[in-house]
């Protein structure tokens, strides 16, 4: 797993958090910024490709996990483009919400938010303010349980 230093990420050993559901799992997004930058690049554990949202709040990316799955801990590795203010809800049937995270304070680069087990088919991060005049962009939108 990288970490930020100055802007650049470089190599450092993983925590040990276990499977990434979200890992490869379909995607949906309010919005895609363009054509090389589409929602599957968040989920595809590669820190050479993005998902990048419009430029403009606000903006969401949801990840089917594929089955109901306990989960705790959300993993977000933003690119320059991040959110200051944002939410992360879960649901078991993509239709009725419960929110797990929210922040007026997020600081971009790698967050790592762990919050009380929670049973979870879909994730969606909403994000309600960019902290850069650019969209919402995400090398990496990772979903962990607990151990």
């Amino acid at each position: 797993w990288p970490v930020a230093n100055m802007g650049k990420w470089i190599a450092e050993a993983a925590p040990d958090w276990g499977p990434n559901f979200a890992l490869k799992q379909p995607v949906q997004v309010s919005s895609v910024e363009r054509d090389d930058t589409p929602p599957e690049a968040a989920v595809d554990d590669s820190l050479s490709t993005r998902w990048s949202s419009e430029h403009n709040d606000p903006q969401w990316i949801m990840v089917d996990l594929g089955q109901v799955r306990t989960i705790n801990r959300v993993v977000l590795r933003w690119e320059t483009a991040f959110g200051s203010a944002y939410t992360l809800e879960v649901s078991t049937d993509g239709a009725n919400w419960k929110q797990v995270y929210a922040t007026q304070t997020g600081m971009g680069d790698e967050e790592s938010i762990a919050f009380e087990g929670v049973d979870a088919r879909y994730v969606r991060l909403s994000g309600t303010k960019r902290g850069t005049p650019y969209g919402y962009s995400l090398y990496d939108f990772a979903v962990f349980g607990p151990r």
